[in-house]
């Protein structure tokens, strides 16, 4: 909760991003600041404006191992977590 002043600012300063960055750049910030169980956040992206079901798609399709090609990641825990 403490991050989500942040990440309203954050949200802000997306105007004029289509859905898809704004999505992928706030799922990013959530993983950083500890938000990284899939319905939390879900829940805070959407709290900010975006359709639930599509970040929802988005954290699921964007997740994998490859580096390259991944931005996060599911862990075995079931949490997600940012790509190194």
């Amino acid at each position: 909760e403490n991050a989500l002043p942040s990440l309203k600012t954050l949200f802000a300063s997306l105007e004029g991003c289509n859905l898809n960055d704004k999505a992928i750049t706030l799922i990013c910030a959530c993983l950083e600041v500890e938000i990284d169980e899939g319905g939390a956040i879900v829940a805070t992206v959407a709290g900010m404006g975006l359709k639930s079901s599509h970040v929802g798609a988005v954290l699921r399709n964007g997740a994998g191992d490859n580096v390259e090609r991944h931005r996060w990641r599911k862990t075995d825990a079931g949490t997600y977590a940012i790509n190194d």
